[in-house]
């Protein structure tokens, strides 16, 4: 790569990789509606038998104990609701979608980070009254920019891990000294180009700066749910800095700290059942 990365230059290899599959995007876009029938949901599920077998293992984990195993995805949905259930697509067709190989990427500290932000943005969305599965689908998809670096730029991406060791500094500084860009702007324009809700985009974009981002709600909480992932030592990517606190972030968001601590447990019992559900 010579010289620093343009928006243009991203565009172009954001085209070269894996589209998301046409299933993700659809739930994505339908998360606007306010009603999802349940019978579109199980017609999009459908079309993808691996998709079909998380749903009903993920709801047959949750009905231990029943007499009778679920067969079928309109009682697993019945069971695990339309945000669990959407959620699971999401993250199976993520994992599945973009497995980059290289020895200095490690995919297991990659997605349980993600599942850990996603779990803390949807309880700091519940409690400053925004949308929850939407908090939730925002902090997962946070750091795709960084996938995109990995599979793209192998070699500069080893070079931002040495950069981060020699210059004791976060992702952010390193990823923009060595590629001009950082995972940030990255993700937000690969979510740009698969046509992802805006909130997605400003949240992707934001998320190491959310003072520049307009106080836009999902950055704030993305923001600080990853923060919250790392005071509570879940998630942890190896070697990496714990970013810098945006007080001005937890300001606009207004949350009660002792409220949101009061779901602690809650939030690593989440955490811990995404990592089961997938393997992590």
């Amino acid at each position: 790569m010579n010289g620093p990365l343009t928006r243009e230059a991203v565009l172009e290899r954001v085209a070269e990789l894996p589209a998301l599959p046409a299933v993700v995007g659809e739930i994505l876009g339908a998360l606007d509606n306010e009603v999802e029938p349940t019978e579109r949901l199980v017609g999009r599920i459908n079309s993808d038998p691996v998709l079909v077998a998380r749903v009903l293992g993920a709801a047959n984990s949750a009905s231990q104990g029943a007499r009778q195993r679920i067969g079928s995805l309109l009682e697993a949905i019945t069971l695990l609701g339309f945000n669990r259930v959407r959620q699971l697509v999401l993250m199976t067709a993520l994992v599945r979608q973009f497995q980059p190989v290289t020895p200095a990427f490690d995919p297991t500290a990659f997605w349980r980070h993600s599942f850990a932000v996603a779990v803390c943005a949807g309880v700091l969305a519940r409690e400053v009254a925004a949308d929850e599965e939407l908090a939730f689908n925002a902090g997962l998809l946070h750091d795709i920019g960084h996938l995109f670096i990995v599979m793209a730029f192998p070699q500069e991406f080893e070079a931002i891990l040495a950069f981060m060791q020699e210059n004791d500094t976060d992702i952010v500084v390193a990823e923009r000294a060595v590629l001009g860009v950082d995972h940030g702007l990255i993700g937000s324009v690969m979510a740009e180009h698969w046509n992802l809700p805006d909130a997605f985009i400003e949240a992707i974009d934001g998320h190491h700066n959310p003072d520049a981002a307009d106080n836009e709600a999902f950055s704030n909480i993305v923001h600080v749910a990853e923060i919250l992932a790392y005071a509570l030592d879940i998630g942890t990517i190896p070697r990496s800095a714990v970013p810098a606190f945006s007080a001005l972030a937890r300001a606009h968001l207004g949350f009660s700290w002792p409220v949101v601590a009061s779901r602690f447990g809650a939030i690593e019992a989440n955490y811990r059942a995404a990592c089961i559900d997938f393997g992590f």
